[in-house]
């Protein structure tokens, strides 16, 4: 946890952004999640490098949530949708 970099940019966005995570915790689920806790989107990214492109124009504009679980942890970050 130490040691990765979560970046989530543009963050306020239009609903197009890019998740880059660098780091030595491979393995771990991907979960996007509106404010009321409702499952967006997700995957499993199994990578020390990570960088992709997300389109989630067709949400609410609102805040959602970007959350890294693995058995050792979970990093939750802040999405702001404009």
């Amino acid at each position: 946890l130490d040691n990765m970099s979560i970046n989530i940019y543009p963050n306020p966005t239009q609903g197009v952004f890019t998740l880059e995570i660098d780091g030595p915790n491979a393995g771990f689920n991907l979960e996007i999640m509106n404010v009321n806790g409702q499952h967006i989107a997700g995957e499993y990214i199994n990578a020390d490098k990570f960088s992709k492109q997300y389109d989630l124009n067709h949400l609410a504009r609102g805040v959602y949530y970007i959350r890294l679980i693995n058995d050792e942890m979970t990093i939750t970050r802040k999405l702001i949708i404009q």
